[in-house]
């Protein structure tokens, strides 16, 4: 219950944002997530939230910090659909 309202309090923090504020907004979100994930590591939705943070970041530009994120989730979660995707993603950013 906890990741879904961290969910939907991030969508309506981030709608009733102004321009200048969402960048604020997804870094209280990010680290949100990342509590979530100590917090709660054994948690259906841990892969998830990992998944969530390690995107966030890369589409931000930072692509190494999301490749130890991928990859600590394909490590911690293979078999989670979100760990396969990590899995592919450490992949595709090593792809030269």
């Amino acid at each position: 219950a906890k990741f879904r309202r961290l969910l939907v309090e991030f969508a309506m923090k981030m709608q009733a944002a102004e321009s200048a504020e969402r960048q604020k907004v997804q870094e209280a979100h990010l680290q949100a997530l990342r509590e979530f994930v100590m917090e709660y590591p054994k948690s259906d939705e841990a892969p998830e939230a990992m998944w969530q943070v390690a995107t966030t970041i890369e589409f931000n530009g930072q692509v190494a910090e999301a490749e130890k994120w991928y990859g600590a989730l394909a490590k911690e979660y293979p078999n989670a659909p979100a760990g396969l995707r990590g899995k592919g993603a450490v992949g595709r950013i090593n792809l030269k």
